[in-house]
């Protein structure tokens, strides 16, 4: 598997049912059927969206790096993946890590997990990410208020 930039035959890889902005973007388990899925915006045209890369890996989801700081060199990372994707979820975030370091020259990547029933944190800690952070009562989901975490990558200097 490998990255690759965002096509507009990439379309559907956009929508998904997970929770938005995640770093560890697999669908939800116990996610009510009819609601409304996730949206990963399409790049725009030529010369926009400067502070943004998306890619997509192959048949399995899409890797965003929004909010990317070129004189930190630290981004935001997120992920959406497909329903049957969840076993290769390790092997798309440490693509993610890579395509940071060696090709976007980024030192730092970071995300928001939310640790739902049903979510398991060790695909991040197989790529090399570290809770950092807890955000309490972060997120409303299923009628509660659900804690974030904040986990990062730093790069060996």
């Amino acid at each position: 598997m490998r990255l690759r930039g965002y096509r507009d035959t990439d379309h559907d890889l956009l929508h998904g049912h997970w929770t938005p902005g995640e770093l560890l973007g697999l669908p939800l388990p116990g996610r009510p059927a009819l609601a409304v899925p996730a949206e990963v915006p399409a790049p725009g045209g030529p010369g926009q969206d400067a502070d943004e890369r998306l890619c997509v890996a192959d048949g399995v989801g899409v890797v965003r790096f929004t909010a990317i700081d070129w004189i930190a060199r630290r981004a935001r990372l997120e992920t959406g993946l497909l329903p049957d994707a969840a076993p290769r979820a390790k092997e798309v975030l440490a693509l993610a890590v890579t395509h940071a370091f060696d090709v976007l020259g980024l030192r730092r990547v970071h995300g928001a997990f939310t640790p739902l029933p049903g979510t398991d944190p060790e695909p991040l800690a197989a790529a090399g990410f570290v809770r950092e952070a807890r955000w309490p009562q972060a997120l409303w989901h299923e009628g509660r208020a659900v804690d974030r975490e904040i986990w990062a990558v730093l790069r060996d200097a």
